[in-house]
């Protein structure tokens, strides 16, 4: 369920414009400590998600969320906005890279 669920995400994501900001965010589902990553390619028409990861690459910004929120989000039912600003959904790393996350993130998936 969450492979699909996040697959579903990677879709949503995509549809954030070019200029929206960071391209790789590193998931972890609280709950299972399921690890996995969203990733915009250059030239690619959507981001990629990569399920069951180790953890995060050295430049990734760190989203910590659960299945739940995911799920909501996915369905149209709770924009990544509201997710983070209720904090459903934390973002960690430098500010800067944490900003442009958010945007990609909220641009994308709807926010």
């Amino acid at each position: 369920r969450a492979d699909e669920l996040l697959d579903r995400l990677s879709v949503g994501v995509s549809a954030a414009p070019s200029d929206a900001g960071h391209r790789g965010v590193a998931i972890v589902l609280v709950g299972p400590v399921h690890w996995s990553r969203l990733e915009m390619h250059d030239g690619a028409a959507q981001a990629q998600a990569q399920v069951h990861v180790d953890g995060p690459e050295d430049d990734d910004v760190v989203l910590v969320t659960e299945l739940p929120v995911v799920e909501a989000i996915v369905e149209g039912r709770l924009d990544f906005g509201l997710a983070i600003d209720r904090g459903l959904a934390r973002l960690y790393g430098p500010p800067a890279q944490t900003a442009a996350a958010r945007r990609w993130l909220t641009l994308g998936a709807g926010g």
